[in-house]
């Protein structure tokens, strides 16, 4: 198969997220979390070949995959990309994001799904200066859903 001409922009996008994959293959490799070699063999197939459209479906299956991982597994990953790509997998879950601001714009949260997808978001803007005041009424939500659901 040959490779696909990418423009620059692409190839920038596909180099990142093969580093991206590869890291989470190491680490799942170091803590026997997963044996990764049919994993690594298709992000350098992918990455060989220039197949972007597939490291970005790769990109996102992983990454909901890793939220799964015990919690001190998930915050010691989280820990080693937001050091390597200054951006960790809460910042790489786009779902997420709009997903919580639909909860924030509608100023309630409906059901357990939503209070943990939002606990995850909140997690994630914790301690950013620039989202204090989202932090602040996200945190009301979180917490006015969190003693009416101890009430009942």
């Amino acid at each position: 198969m040959k490779k696909r001409k990418l423009t620059e922009k692409q190839q920038t996008e596909l180099d990142f997220i093969c580093d991206w994959l590869l890291e989470i293959s190491d680490f799942l490799d170091e803590k026997k979390l997963m044996e990764t070699e049919d994993l690594r063999l298709g992000i350098e197939q992918g990455s060989n070949l220039g197949i972007l459209s597939g490291a970005k479906d790769a990109y996102n299956d992983l990454n909901s995959g890793m939220q799964d991982l015990p919690r001190p597994l998930f915050d010691e990953l989280n820990t080693r990309l937001k050091k390597r790509f200054g951006k960790n997998l809460f910042d790489a879950d786009k779902k997420l994001i709009k997903k919580a601001k639909k909860i924030a714009e509608r100023a309630k949260i409906r059901n357990e799904e939503e209070y943990r997808l939002l606990r995850a978001y909140l997690d994630s803007i914790e301690g950013v200066d620039k989202h204090i005041d989202e932090y602040n009424n996200l945190y009301k939500l979180y917490f006015d859903f969190e003693t009416a659901r101890s009430s009942t």
